[in-house]
């Protein structure tokens, strides 16, 4: 699953989580401390304390860092997504080139 660092009130971050709203990415969001020096997490994963950080351990992404290049790789790589959820209901479907048909059962709705 994708993994979102991010800091409340930052407008990089709020950039990032907006596109994987747009793209229909399911997520896991890690809301971080404002000290950069407490963000062992962060830097754990990047190498680095800044935020936004996307990691996608599914396409061998540890730690991305700077949100333009985090946008450019989510619509790089799930831009041609197309999810059906609105017409089938509980039934989620989706398709990208690189993944093919991925489909399940939603549990909320």
């Amino acid at each position: 699953m994708i993994e979102l660092y991010r800091l409340s009130g930052c407008p990089y971050c709020a950039k990032v989580a907006d596109k994987l709203e747009e793209l229909g990415l399911e997520y896991e969001q890690h809301n971080v401390m404002p000290f950069p020096f407490l963000r062992r997490e962060v830097k754990r994963v990047s190498a680095q304390s800044g935020v936004p950080v996307l990691a996608d351990p599914e396409h061998n992404i540890p730690g991305m860092a700077e949100s333009d290049e985090i946008v450019a790789y989510l619509e790089r790589t799930f831009g041609d997504s197309v999810r059906l959820s609105q017409v089938f209901g509980a039934m989620r479907i989706q398709y990208s080139r690189s993944n093919g048909f991925e489909y399940g059962i939603s549990s909320d709705s």
